[in-house]
């Protein structure tokens, strides 16, 4: 399946705390295969899917999450995963949500 995919990919592996985190990102800029529905949304641009897999130590992969997302910015597949990872990072952050209360 990946390797007949023709738009732009990019894998990530972090490891720590015991666990290995794998995400790929997909995206593309032709929506054609949309057909009329592309014109619900005016000025789309990118279309991405981003999934994210979770094993623990030597396990099998024990969670897999795929998010889809569109946007009207010509994103790379790197600058989407870059992007949804900055926007977990500041959800992250404690004082944020002490600040929210």
């Amino acid at each position: 399946m990946l390797n007949s995919f023709e738009g732009d990919k990019y894998v990530t592996q972090e490891k720590g705390h015991g666990r290995t985190e794998t995400r790929l990102s997909m995206v593309v800029h032709n929506t054609y295969f949309l057909g009329d529905i592309a014109l619900d949304w005016a000025g789309l641009s990118t279309i991405g899917m981003v999934v994210s897999i979770r094993q623990e130590g030597n396990k099998p992969a024990e969670r897999m999450q795929i998010k889809h997302y569109i946007s009207s910015a010509k994103l790379t597949a790197k600058a989407l995963l870059e992007s949804t990872r900055a926007h977990w990072s500041i959800e992250s952050v404690p004082q944020a949500h002490r600040l929210a209360a």
